[in-house]
């Protein structure tokens, strides 16, 4: 080789690590939008170096009680709850024929890579959505519609795998809705506001405290319900009617919204990711406790494979690109977290 002349560039690893860059791109910068948001319901990518891990937590402590002089001091224990959590491997990948890589003209291939990074980018929020409402999918969680939570219940319900009321209140964390007008939304979300307040811990406790309950919430819903959420939350004055009649007078007198005069923090995410249902769920985002979570055993991995380095290649003339993780998906205590069904 002449003086000066380094070693040549390989076309098959030029093109491969060309691809990879626009996939990992896209992926970083679309993963980033999305755990902002998704990371306020649910916990992302716990570590984990197992094929399937496993979660422990203690029951509520017994509460204080006044010792009466010549009485022996009370004494109670407290249980402790485990469940697991498997690990899956996810994967896709990218392939081509070397002479189609060679000849092509239109950067298809790319245009590929880069659908393939959205679709990873978006995995957990794809779960998120199949756990929240308890779909089948063959292609993501293979037991969403059956997975329980700790206290051995799905994801929402009235009462606990033992039969008792759930949280300590009848209905547990789902609400029966009274409907999709303003005044419905808003009734069914100061509904929730009560359900939350009289959730109780083990010991028959407050499950949570002021602090807790001043907010902020999330609300999610289906993209059908756009405009009523929009007026239910954030548009300060509206005109209101009575005995169902539309009022069709300009100059009526207009009602001020009592969740923005009380300064109550509701943050809203419409979304078509739910089923065409008015059911909507109501997030309190400031617990620290998540009601669903995800676990990390191996991230997101690249495979390349080319003449240089695979036989499969050199026998079939098909290069490939391809990507893998493992994750799993779990449930915890879902009290931060209340569906209204309608």
């Amino acid at each position: 080789m002449p003086a000066g002349i380094g070693t040549p560039v390989i076309a098959g690893e030029a093109f491969a690590a060309g691809l990879r860059t626009e996939f990992l791109n896209l992926y970083e910068r679309r993963y980033k939008a999305v755990q902002e948001r998704l990371s306020r319901l649910m916990r992302l990518n716990i570590p984990s170096t197992r094929n399937e891990e496993d979660y422990f937590y203690y029951e509520s402590a017994p509460h204080v009680k006044r010792w009466v002089r010549g009485d022996e001091m009370a004494t109670k224990g407290f249980k402790g709850v485990k469940w697991s959590v498997p690990n899956y491997e996810w994967a896709e990948g990218v392939s081509w024929h070397f002479a189609d890589r060679q000849d092509d003209q239109t950067k298809n291939l790319v245009d590929h890579a880069r659908g393939l990074g959205e679709s990873y980018a978006l995995l957990q929020e794809r779960i998120f959505f199949q756990l929240l409402q308890g779909e089948t999918d063959p292609d993501l969680l293979p037991d969403a519609s059956t997975m329980t939570a700790p206290d051995g219940a799905t994801l929402f319900s009235a009462t606990h795998g033992s039969g008792d009321d759930r949280f300590g209140v009848s209905g547990g964390n789902t609400l029966t809705g009274s409907g999709t007008t303003i005044s419905d939304i808003r009734q069914d979300f100061f509904s929730a506001l009560v359900r939350f307040k009289l959730f109780k811990d083990t010991e028959g406790q407050p499950m949570w405290s002021d602090s807790f309950l001043d907010g902020p919430y999330i609300i999610v819903y289906p993209a059908q319900l756009e405009e009523v959420m929009r007026e239910a939350f954030t548009q300060r004055y509206h005109v209101q009617d009575t005995a169902g009649v539309a009022v069709t007078d300009k100059m009526s007198p207009a009602v001020s919204n009592v969740i923005l005069d009380s300064g109550q923090k509701v943050q809203l995410w419409g979304t078509q990711r739910l089923s065409d249902s008015d059911d909507f769920f109501i997030f309190m985002a400031s617990s620290d406790v998540k009601p669903i979570f995800s676990q990390e055993r191996q991230p997101l991995t690249d495979v390349v494979e080319t003449f240089e380095n695979s036989d499969t290649v050199r026998r079939t003339g098909i290069e490939s690109i391809r990507f893998l993780s493992r994750h799993g998906f779990g449930l915890s205590l879902p009290y931060s977290l209340i569906k209204v069904t309608n």
